[in-house]
This record gives C-alpha cells, structure tokens and sequence, in this order.
C-alpha cells in the first residue's frame, strides 16, 4: 500500500512521465480492493462468531479463534498509525506552493472514488480511472473497536459457557442449604428474611457487574497487551511511592 501512496503524493505531473507505471500501478490498486473486500469478510465472519456456532462445532479452537481476532486488531492498530502519518505528509502546507500538476492526486481507496493512474498537466485524467466499491474503511477507529467488541464477546461467552454447570450445581446446594435452617428459625420475621436477602443479592449483582465490566475490558485487549498491562500488585507498588 505504500507503493500507492507515493505514487499519489507524487502527483499527475510525476505519473505523465511514468506510463509504464500506469498498468502496475492499477494492478496494485485491484489487489489491494480485493484484499479489503476479504477484511470486510473476516471482520463480518469474527463479529457474527460464537462460541458454540458451527465454526466452532468444525474443528475450529479457542486459542485459533482469539488469535485471528488478535491479528486483525494489530493489522488495524497499524494501519491507523501509518494513516495518521499520511495525512500529516499530505496535509503539509508546502503543497499549497505547488501547481496542481505536482500536488497528491486524488485516489479511490482514500476518497471512495476512481484511482487516477495518470493524466496530463492541465489535469486531464485520460489514463484509465477505475472505481470499485471496496475502498478503504473511512473509519479505522470504529472498526478496530467494534473488533475489540467482538472479541471480549467471544471471550466473556466461552467463560460463561464454561462453568455454567458449575453455578448451576452451586446454587442447588445453596438453595438445599438454605432449606434446613427455615425449619428451626420461627423466632426471625418473614420481613427481615427478605430485606436480608434482598442485601445479600443486591451485593451480589453489583459485585457480579463490576466483576464483568472488568473481564469484557480485559477480553478487549490482545494478548500482547494484556502483557503490558500491570498486576494489581504492580499498581499497588506504584500508589506507595
């Protein structure tokens, strides 16, 4: 991709007196569309994924899976990085110094338009201007969070299914625990049994809250940077100093 970017930087005037660019020049933008319309596809594929879907039931892992989506953030990551470099070079004022000949022409994976592989001079782009409808994500930001999404789902829905047999064998024997008591404790009040109990499952439930709030903006994080983030004793040492 950086081969178009020169080239568009570079301007009509630097593309008239490369014909032979012309062709190889189009040839890159054509995979490069095509290679896009495929990332549509994998971020379409990643953000429908389950954990008990049919990939899964095909012989797909947990580890397979969340390394896929891990690839795709870091793809994106560096994708916006080198973005952002871009349009600083191209919004340098020295262009504005510039006939339009020698100034970044137009192209269609930024603009969502036709790639110009060269004209003339006086702006004439008489060599061919293909368009296409898989052109680059004008949003960069919003897909790599909508993946990161995706992923912590992924993750948070593997957990649940996981050990939902065991919370469901722990709150049997929590219920058939709590029977044994009731027959022997006439002395408390219905009422304060309820308002008890009510406490104990409010304290549940926002424990429960932030305790998933907490997974889900782990689980957005790749591996990678799950590394980079400290412990709760490395934050700790930090606070004491």
């Amino acid at each position: 991709f950086e081969w178009l970017r020169q080239w568009q930087v570079q301007g009509l005037l630097h593309a008239d007196l490369h014909p032979y660019w012309h062709q190889p020049i189009q040839n890159l933008y054509n995979s490069f569309a095509a290679l896009e319309l495929r990332l549509n596809q994998v971020v379409t594929c990643l953000q429908n994924n389950t954990w008990n879907n049919d990939i899964t039931a095909a012989g797909a892992t947990k580890v397979v899976a969340v390394d896929m989506y891990d690839v795709i953030i870091e793809s994106l990551e560096e994708r916006i990085k080198s973005r952002k470099i871009w349009q600083s070079r191209l919004s340098d004022s020295v262009f504005k110094s510039m006939i339009p000949a020698r100034r970044p022409m137009a192209f269609g994976i930024i603009s969502s338009g036709s790639v110009v592989c060269g004209g003339n001079s006086n702006g004439n782009k008489s060599i061919s201007a293909h368009s296409s409808s898989s052109t680059m994500h004008q949003h960069l930001e919003v897909l790599r969070d909508n993946v990161r999404n995706s992923r912590a789902s992924f993750i948070i829905s593997s957990q649940e299914d996981s050990t939902s047999n065991e919370e469901l064998h722990g709150v049997t024997v929590q219920n058939h625990k709590k029977q044994q008591p009731q027959q022997f404790s006439s002395a408390r009040s219905s009422s304060d049994k309820k308002a008890k109990q009510s406490k104990r499952e409010s304290k549940k439930k926002n424990k429960h809250s932030t305790e998933l709030i907490s997974k889900q903006n782990q689980a957005r994080l790749t591996k990678k940077e799950q590394k980079k983030v400290p412990s709760n004793w490395e934050r700790m040492k930090i606070s004491m100093k």
